[in-house]
């Protein structure tokens, strides 16, 4: 099969190349990939920014269907529609090993989730993005019901972020973008946010203009950006 690889230390040094079917172990599960997105994360590690352990399969945001069954697997059966955490004990899914921008991908059985007929695969390969916004969200830090939010960046993790305040019962979501970011942006509109603002605008001083002199409840910050 096909598998997209980081071959080697350096930068660069990502291609397309023909690799074997991974064998499983009695406690593995091989997934058929159904879909796979492209993260940040797999961009630094094509620069050579980012930990990893060549030679490796990238990709770790995916869904997919199991293939095929270890002896030992007993959660799992052939058809399952599955996604997985990506921290295993024997390494990070298309970091330090073998992730989803191929055909199949060997996953232990205690890392696997089975999602619903009622959720698209397309949409289940999302799932990683999610769980991290919910962590930070709801976890780290809680977001509250009548909170104004604030969620910087209209990247797939701010957009995401939006979604989620306004379940959770923000008063008002404002998104801020770069004006090049319009297309972004007017997405962000539509999955919720009450408000589009403009990094080069000064936000800070719209947000305490629609919040009643006061700042945001709530900020997520998704740009990655220092500035």
């Amino acid at each position: 099969m096909l598998a997209l690889r980081k071959t080697k230390s350096g930068v660069g040094n990502v291609e397309l190349v023909e690799v074997d079917v991974p064998e499983i172990k009695d406690d593995e599960v091989l997934m058929k990939v159904w879909a796979a997105a492209i993260c940040g994360s797999d961009l630094l590690i094509q620069e050579d920014k980012h930990f990893y352990k060549a030679p490796v399969t990238l990709g770790h945001e995916y869904s997919g269907i199991a293939d095929k069954v270890g002896s030992r697997v007993t959660k799992i059966k052939p058809g399952d529609r599955i996604v997985s955490d990506i921290e295993t004990r024997d390494g990070w899914l298309g970091v330090t090993r073998d992730g989803a921008y191929a055909a199949y991908m060997a996953i232990p059985e205690d890392q696997i989730y089975v999602y619903p007929e009622s959720v698209s695969l397309d949409h289940a390969c999302f799932t990683e993005q999610l769980v991290g916004i919910i962590h930070c969200m709801q976890e780290r830090s809680h977001i509250r019901a009548g909170d104004f939010v604030v969620v910087v960046g209209p990247g797939p993790m701010g957009l995401l972020g939006v979604q989620f305040a306004k379940l959770r019962g923000a008063r008002a979501v404002a998104l801020i973008g770069l004006k090049s970011n319009e297309n972004r942006l007017k997405i962000g509109k539509k999955v919720g946010a009450d408000y589009i603002l403009y990094s080069e605008e000064h936000p800070e001083d719209a947000v305490r203009d629609l919040n009643n002199g006061k700042g945001a409840d709530f900020i997520l910050e998704c740009s990655a950006s220092e500035k």
